[in-house]
């Protein structure tokens, strides 16, 4: 019976916290769930239209894919979902072989979070995590502040309301250049009206309070103020309107003709998401004390990966912003 509790509890290490958790640590959890929430639904809509996804496939992509990692994986802050750099190899991938958002793209998407999750837990059972201490810190660095500047460009065009292509810098300045003439100053302001916000507030009101939870007074004050002023009507672009209700238990046609030819790019997903999800866990790894197990985070993204796919959501990996904040 003890070699079993052994087994259980290496397969879910949420046992071991679980066993002593308190309603001091309940009420922190309740406030940090809330604000990354309000960070979570607007990335992750953001993040599936950068995949070439409908918004609410964002969504979809939260929600599962966070409980299976909360019981399954060896962080107690990471948070998992939609992430850019992800979304960005999702779209490169995909937007070869159909047309974007087409239904045959919608499928093929879950099919690769199907694929990158297989990967990622083959690799965790056969013991590969080995594999992360091969990378140099350098590396892993340099994958970050990439991965951040690849962020920002590509989030630029919703800024400014305009199509802008950012995979590099060469291209991004181009068609910034190309559709400069296109610049919304409704958009820009707003935009820049929420920059300020979400950086002087904390400053003006020295509130640890008030410190968490600006980006949640920020979504509030936001949808508030395009109810009221209907700035939606004037050219202020919103998502509109998202479809209601849980997402359908749905497992994507396995096309072996599709899947060959999405095996490398799954294999490349899943490596980046494991290396990325890892250098983010162990940044909040020694202020938490958190016991990280590099084959257990396989296991538990290759598991959060699958239930993205067979939940109409996309791949998924460990977001740095989310978890500094949830950590926070």
């Amino acid at each position: 019976m003890k070699k079993l509790n052994i087994k259980i509890s290496n397969i879910f290490p949420a046992i071991q916290w679980l066993k002593h958790y308190q309603y001091n640590s309940f009420k922190a959890d309740l406030i940090a769930a809330l604000i990354v929430l309000a960070m979570l639904v607007p990335q992750g809509m953001a993040y599936a239209m950068l995949a070439g996804l409908p918004p609410v496939m964002g969504i979809y992509a939260s929600i599962l894919p966070m409980i299976i990692y909360a019981f399954t994986g060896s962080s107690t802050t990471l948070s998992i979902g939609p992430v850019a750099i992800i979304s960005m190899m999702v779209f490169a991938t995909l937007n070869q072989l159909f047309p974007v958002a087409s239904e045959a793209y919608i499928e093929a998407a879950c099919l690769l979070a199907i694929l990158v999750g297989i990967i990622s837990f083959i690799l965790g059972i056969f013991r590969f995590g080995f594999l992360i201490q091969l990378i140099s810190h350098p590396v892993i660095q340099s994958f970050i502040i990439a991965s951040a500047l690849l962020i920002a460009l590509g989030q630029l065009k919703f800024l400014l309301d305009i199509p802008i292509k950012a995979n590099n810098i060469p291209e991004f300045i181009f068609s910034l250049v190309q559709n400069i003439h296109q610049l919304s100053f409704l958009s820009i302001s707003f935009s820049l009206a929420a920059i300020s916000m979400l950086i002087l507030l904390p400053k003006v009101i020295p509130s640890s309070f008030i410190a968490k939870t600006t980006p949640l007074l920020l979504v509030i004050s936001s949808i508030v103020m395009v109810y009221l002023t209907s700035l939606d009507q004037h050219g202020l672009k919103t998502v509109g309107v998202i479809p209601t209700g849980l997402p359908n238990f749905h497992f994507p046609t396995w096309d072996f003709a599709l899947v060959q030819k999405l095996l490398p790019s799954a294999f490349m997903i899943a490596m980046i998401s494991f290396v990325e999800s890892l250098a983010i866990a162990q940044a909040t790894a020694l202020q938490k004390r958190d016991d990280l197990n590099s084959n257990q985070e396989l296991i538990a993204l290759g598991l959060a990966n699958i239930a993205a796919g067979i939940n109409s959501g996309f791949a998924v990996s460990g977001s740095l912003s989310r978890t500094v904040v949830n950590a926070d």
